[in-house]
């Protein structure tokens, strides 16, 4: 009985420890067969012939797209939200297979995670995204517990007070546990709690609403990012997702999706 294939897409930029890492955790994927593409921010360890010819030794299913100025023009964009989203929807059109997954260079899985997704789809044919929930995680690998009143991804102290008690309401908090029940709303207010880690869809959807890659000013003013945004367009359009009630993805925390990594690319020479 042959495995399910699924295609894991990577965005990275000079994090070659960490990157390594997430590849290790993704080929160690049980009961399916992947193809994994890892997509360069103009990343300079990307262009590295001779660490690109190890990884590649090392996972002979990882492709590498290093998306430059010259090579890419449209990934360029200042808000970098936007530009990670091109360089996902990159790496998630670079190949035809049904099943798509995300792992960001700074994360991991748990080694059923891609089954565990695989199982939920198969369960619900009419479903076009399945998810599961996240540990929180410092860098040493011990659990981050979220600080009572505190919602780590908003800067705005009293929003995220606001935003920390809604989250202990839906369950997606739990004080105490270091355990994200993600989910994209409660009780009709959008959360967009499902993080791009977590989720896996269907070729299908993600060629009717892809990651967002425009984002107005607004958006970019209040730092909306690109999974939530998504979040907002799936629940907009009613699309059917399953939650496996797994705790299989493993976040850790500090990274901010490559905030300090993703630096705005340089000016396409003329």
């Amino acid at each position: 009985m042959s495995t399910p294939d699924v295609v894991v897409v990577t965005p990275t930029r000079n994090r070659p420890e960490l990157l390594w890492r997430a590849v290790e955790s993704a080929a160690a994927q049980r009961d399916v067969t992947i193809r994994h593409i890892v997509v360069g921010d103009n990343c300079p360890v990307l262009a590295d012939d001779g660490f690109t010819a190890r990884l590649t030794r090392a996972f002979p299913h990882v492709t590498v797209i290093n998306a430059t100025p010259l090579s890419h023009p449209r990934v360029q964009n200042d808000y970098q939200w936007a530009r990670v989203a091109r360089l996902r929807n990159l790496g998630a059109a670079a190949t035809d297979i049904d099943l798509i997954a995300h792992l960001d260079d700074d994360n991991t899985w748990d080694t059923g995670h891609l089954s565990s997704l695989v199982a939920a789809l198969e369960a619900a044919p009419s479903a076009e995204m399945a998810h599961g929930w996240r540990r929180l995680l410092n860098d040493d690998g011990s659990p981050f517990y979220i600080p009572d009143g505190v919602d780590p991804w908003n800067d705005d102290a009293e929003v995220g007070a606001k935003s920390y008690a809604l989250l202990v309401d839906a369950g997606v908090v739990v004080p105490g546990s270091n355990v994200l029940r993600d989910r994209i709303h409660f009780n009709g207010v959008l959360l967009g709690r499902v993080d791009t880690n977590e989720l896996m869809v269907r070729r299908r959807l993600f060629e009717r609403i892809p990651f967002p890659e425009e984002f107005s000013r607004w958006k970019q003013k209040i730092g909306l990012g690109d999974d939530a945004l998504l979040n907002y367009l799936l629940l907009k359009s009613n699309v059917e997702v399953v939650c496996t009630e797994q705790v299989t993805v493993n976040y850790f925390m500090g990274g901010k999706s490559n905030h300090e990594t993703y630096a705005p690319l340089s000016p396409v020479a003329r």
